[in-house]
């Protein structure tokens, strides 16, 4: 048995190292697309939580629709009812004065639940129900 050479022992190293880092680099990239992948899926499904806890009732489970609600007595120019969130910081700095209140009542046990879009965002939308 001839021993090995010094520089082909070298080289073999060299060419075992060249491919470890070759699997290595794949292996980064699978667990990239893998970690992306699950992301995405954890996002669609808070998405999917989001709607429904938005679309049922939290006493009964029914489905809640959305209500206007407004102040005064003139039925001819009501006021969208406003509230004061003077204690909530605004996003873009400083505080607001107050924002429209929203409301959505259940068409199972008639509850109303009553919320305040501090973002400025609109009312959820009927399009944005279960799925």
């Amino acid at each position: 048995m001839r021993a090995m050479s010094y520089r082909s022992h070298y080289s073999a190293i060299y060419v075992e190292n060249t491919a470890l880092r070759a699997e290595n680099a794949r292996l980064r990239h699978e667990l990239k697309e893998g970690r992306a992948a699950m992301a995405e899926v954890r996002r669609d499904r808070d998405d999917a939580e989001r709607r429904r806890v938005r679309a049922t009732c939290l006493s009964c489970g029914g489905i809640i629709l959305p209500v206007a609600v407004f102040a005064g007595h003139r039925l001819r120019e009501p006021l969208p009812l406003r509230m004061s969130t003077a204690r909530f910081l605004d996003p873009t700095g400083g505080y607001t004065e107050a924002s429209l209140v929203h409301a959505r009542a259940c068409a199972a046990c008639g509850l109303i639940h009553h919320f305040v879009a501090i973002d400025g965002g609109a009312a959820p939308t009927d399009d944005e129900g279960p799925r």
